[in-house]
C-alpha cells in the first residue's frame, strides 16, 4: 500500500447515518512504535453528538485468529483522563470496559 510502510490497507468505512465526517490538518502527533498508522489516516475522523458506534459483522471465527489494532487521536487538547471513555466489544463480547485513551498519561506529539 503506497502510504503504509507495513503494507496495510486502509479504507474508509461508510459513515453512520447520524455521524459527522471531519477532516483535520494534523501536525502534532507522536507516531512512536513499530506499528503506526500513516498520518493520512489520522487526518480524518468521525464525531457524533451522543454515541458513535462502529460495527463490523461477519468475521469468520472458526479457523482464523485476528489481531485488532485501534488507533486514537484526541484533537481536543483540553480533555483530561476520564473525559473520553468508551467500551470495546469484539463479536458482541466486551473486551475492554470504560477504556480511557488518556488514562495512561501518554500524550505524544509528532511534528509533521
Amino acid at each position: 500500500y503506497p502510504v503504509d510502510q507495513n503494507d496495510r490497507i486502509w479504507k474508509a468505512i461508510s459513515t453512520p447515518s447520524s455521524a459527522l465526517p471531519l477532516s483535520f490538518n494534523v501536525s502534532n502527533v507522536d507516531l512512536e512504535g513499530k506499528v503506526t498508522p500513516p498520518i493520512q489516516v489520522l487526518k480524518t475522523a468521525l464525531t457524533h453528538p451522543e454515541r458513535l458506534e462502529f460495527i463490523h459483522n461477519g468475521l469468520e471465527t472458526n479457523d482464523y485468529e485476528y489481531s485488532v489494532f485501534l488507533y486514537f487521536l484526541e484533537l481536543n487538547s483540553t480533555l483530561e483522563a476520564g473525559q473520553r471513555v468508551f467500551d470495546i466489544y469484539l463479536n458482541n463480547e466486551i473486551k475492554q470496559e470504560k477504556f480511557d485513551v488518556l488514562a495512561g498519561g501518554s500524550k505524544y506529539s509528532y511534528i509533521v
